[in-house]
């Protein structure tokens, strides 16, 4: 199945992971979204988990980005994401241009 499958694993385990997304204050997004891309629910078949560790394939780095209507933020973390801590890397207003980094 294409990964972008509605019944491809990962996508079924992100969505019920990210099902109440909407109820999540925003303040504790980052964290829980960080908490979301460091499953290892699955983890008897490593390339259904969502943070991926095998000898020769893996999850090397993630992002976030998160809009409203004022301003635009960006996450980024380095390797595993159950390794590593996400690092706000730019935030910009809304419609507006990254800072240079």
């Amino acid at each position: 199945r294409p990964l972008d499958s509605d019944e491809a694993e990962k996508v079924v385990r992100a969505r019920a992971l990210c099902a109440d997304l909407s109820a999540w204050p925003r303040d504790e997004l980052v964290d829980r979204l960080h908490g979301v891309l460091s499953d290892h629910e699955e983890a008897r078949i490593p390339l259904r988990q969502l943070c991926v560790h095998t000898p020769l394939y893996g999850t090397r780095s993630a992002a976030i980005v998160m809009r409203d209507r004022d301003s635009v933020g960006w996450w980024t973390l380095e390797g595993h994401p159950c390794e590593g801590r996400f690092v706000a890397t730019a935030a910009c207003a809304a419609g507006g241009s990254s800072p240079a980094t």
